[in-house]
């Protein structure tokens, strides 16, 4: 099975998360969903990268992302992976979009 096999599609296209996924949720924020067999693996949050070095670490992410087979990007939001879009070579806005997210100041 897929990952956007799980995928709802409402208002918002999301995938609930399993019980072994909620216990890589840390609350409501910009993730990147790294994949295995249809199950999320790891969740890199954006709002985790170090204060100044973000720039850098969205990059390591996205390659990371990039090299890791199936990576998705999207919004962690009560226990669900919201608008997952695949991380990948043909889509670079998907990158370019994680790199100005990263960097965005939260008022």
């Amino acid at each position: 099975m897929k990952f956007l096999d799980r995928l709802k599609k409402e208002a918002c296209p999301y995938v609930d998360l399993s019980e072994s996924e909620s216990e890589l949720y840390h609350g409501a924020g910009w993730a990147i969903a790294h994949t295995d067999e249809g199950q999320i693996s790891s969740l890199t949050y954006l709002n985790e990268f170090e204060y100044q070095n973000e720039e850098e670490e969205a990059e390591a992410a996205v390659k990371a992302a990039l090299g890791h087979g199936e990576a998705y990007f999207g919004m962690c939001s009560s226990y669900q992976f919201c608008e997952p879009v695949l991380i990948c070579l043909d889509n670079p806005t998907v990158a370019a979009r994680i790199m100005r997210l990263s960097v965005e100041e939260l008022d």
